[in-house]
């Protein structure tokens, strides 16, 4: 009798378990043996014991001494340094980006819309000063609650934004989001008039962000200028001037 394939979903359910394994890894910063990760990841040890295994069979986990404690090797982030340098995208536009960085010295971020309309950071480059915005790619949240993902809003028909905005439920991340859809739509019309989309604390306490939309071969982006409140606040003007000027840079390359 021949043995039948698994189901989609356990293959999906596999693939995230080895995700979450190389996540719990980054924030626990140490080797882990078994146990703490099938706790981790509350997880039956017996099925992280057999994915652990492949991973170290491919080299992406090793054993790093006696009690049987395990840790990433290298290849991962070589895999992940060859995937970065030939981002499609980025490798065009990552010239743009450091000069903004440069020029404002505040941190960068790059985002779109993915296909479920929720807002996902792409690429980050950090400020090199010590009081800075922090955040990680991949990092996801619903596009009516920061500035970014009110400028990609804006570049969607009155139609489709309204449906967005009313369809489903709005989360409050904090006391600061928005979540009236007509407050929403107001924000966006008067961001427009005035020439950027701007953002108090809907990141984080004490965060400012200035973002703008930007179109990269024929696909809306977000590009967004993070930092202390204060510091954003007082180089508001000066900063959505070098924003706007990386965003038509970005999109006269790509015409």
């Amino acid at each position: 009798m021949v043995k039948s394939a698994k189901p989609p979903e356990s293959n999906a359910k596999t693939a995230l378990r080895v995700i979450e394994i190389i996540e719990t890894f980054a924030k626990e910063q140490r080797p882990l043996s078994m146990t703490q990760i099938a706790r981790e990841l509350s997880a039956p040890v017996s099925s992280c014991q057999t994915l652990l295994k492949t991973l170290i069979n491919l080299g992406y986990i090793y054993e790093t001494g006696a009690g049987h404690v395990y840790y990433p090797t290298g290849r991962l982030q070589t895999m992940v340094d060859l995937i970065s340098r030939c981002d499609p995208v980025l490798e065009n536009i990552l010239g743009n980006l450091r000069e903004l960085n440069h020029s404002t010295n505040e941190t960068i971020l790059l985002a779109k819309l993915n296909p479920d309309r929720q807002l996902v950071i792409l690429h980050i480059i950090e400020s090199t000063s010590p009081i800075r915005y922090s955040t990680q790619p991949g990092t996801q949240i619903q596009p009516h609650a920061n500035s970014a993902g009110h400028a990609l809003l804006s570049t969607l028909d009155a139609g489709e934004r309204r449906r967005l905005l009313t369809g489903r439920a709005l989360i409050r991340y904090n006391k600061h989001t928005m979540t009236n859809p007509a407050e929403i739509e107001h924000c966006i019309q008067q961001s427009l008039i005035r020439g950027w989309f701007s953002g108090a604390n809907d990141s984080g306490q004490g965060i400012g962000t200035i973002s703008w939309p930007v179109r990269i071969a024929e696909t809306d982006y977000s590009l967004t200028v993070g930092g202390p409140l204060d510091r954003i606040i007082e180089n508001e003007a000066n900063y959505a001037q070098e924003l706007r000027f990386a965003c038509a840079n970005i999109e006269q390359s790509f015409k």
